[in-house]
């Protein structure tokens, strides 16, 4: 997804994209054993649709559940994508799309 970085510590990790701060794209976690899931959705968009292809494969083999996809959604001309839950209850997606 364009992460080059890795950053790990206890209790949080994190991933960045190439460049500086304050411009620098990253996504981070806290890990937190009493996390409890909730309805929102985290959306991550990728380049292609072979990029949104080839994260179906890791997130099925990564242990996903109520995987919808991945496929073409009415949201827009092109919008391709894959929805699931992490291991952990969390509700991820990946796309492409275009206007």
């Amino acid at each position: 997804m364009g992460f080059a970085g890795e950053w790990r510590g206890e209790g949080a990790f994190s991933f960045q994209a190439e460049g500086k701060f304050p411009r620098l794209t990253w996504f981070g976690v806290i890990e937190d054993p009493t996390h409890i899931a909730n309805a929102t959705r985290l959306a991550f968009a990728v380049d292609g649709i072979d990029e949104v292809d080839r994260l179906a494969e890791i997130v099925r083999s990564a242990g996903a559940t109520n995987i919808e996809g991945p496929g073409n959604e009415p949201y827009m001309r092109t919008y391709y994508a894959i929805f699931f839950d992490d291991p952990s209850g969390n509700k991820l997606e990946v796309y492409f799309c275009e206007e």
